[in-house]
């Protein structure tokens, strides 16, 4: 488990009341030179999230009625399905989820839909934000975004702190586009207006960089499907597709 300590340095007060850090995560992440630490820790959260909500959380009162009341989005919807693992436990929050939602959408949605007269265009509209709210909202998205605060702040925090870990960020692939923003966020968040320019002037070599040698990777690549080049070998451009979308959306293939 990751180890969590509470920040106590002036500089960081504001900030430190909402946040912890998480130092051995990101150093370990960092050490593997990937093309975005924070896909990868957020792709190794993700799975322990998704382990939780199939696991002995199942039978947890508390769990159950938060999973009545939020749901999951339908990505991790599917991915607790895909998992194979306890699918029972899965049917029982459905279950339990499913009795909550109908109670919902019965007070929810406007009569006049259900008699088939016609509706007022605003009693639709707001049924149907509703209806948005619903799908949109998760718990493991949830969990994961408060993840992230933690992960971006260490980052930023070691960055002002740790000289070692200060190098090894300049030496850095950087992140990608989708980690990008967060991680700009919390620097102007947590660090004085000097250094977080600082900080971002050096993120965006670092970004800039990679996106540079993967334009020319992704060239290389396509080379390959040219009748001209089927017998040139593979070099490291043999996964420049998927690390070019890793880095323009954030999508991590953890076995490229």
């Amino acid at each position: 488990m990751p180890v969590c300590i509470k920040i106590s340095t002036p500089s960081f007060d504001t900030v430190s009341m909402k946040y912890e850090l998480e130092t051995i995560p990101i150093w370990d992440a960092y050490k593997t030179n990937p093309l975005c630490p924070l896909c990868v820790l957020e792709k190794k959260a993700e799975g322990s999230y998704v382990k939780f909500f199939l696991g002995s959380s199942v039978m947890n009162p508390e769990t159950r009625i938060q999973v009545n009341d939020t749901g999951f989005c339908k990505k991790h919807l599917t991915m607790l399905h895909d998992s194979g693992e306890n699918r029972h436990g899965l049917g029982l929050l459905e279950k339990t989820h499913l009795h909550e939602l109908l109670n919902q959408i019965k007070i929810k949605i406007p009569g006049s839909l259900l008699n088939g007269n016609k509706a007022k265009k605003n009693d639709i509209r707001t049924f149907c934000t509703y209806l948005k709210k619903k799908e949109n909202s998760c718990m493991i998205c949830d969990r994961l975004a408060q993840t992230l605060k933690r992960y971006t702040f260490t980052i930023v925090y070691l960055w002002q702190k740790d000289r070692e870990f200060a190098s090894a960020f300049k030496k850095s692939r950087g992140v990608c586009l989708h980690h990008a923003v967060p991680l700009m966020e919390m620097a102007e968040e947590a660090l004085s207006p000097k250094e977080s320019a600082q900080f971002t002037a050096i993120l965006w070599e670092s970004v800039l960089r990679e996106l540079e040698a993967l334009e020319d990777e992704v060239y290389q690549y396509t080379q390959h499907y040219d009748y001209r080049f089927t017998d040139k070998p593979w070099g490291k451009e043999k996964d420049a597709l998927q690390r070019a979308i890793q880095i323009l959306s954030g999508a991590y293939y953890e076995n490229p």
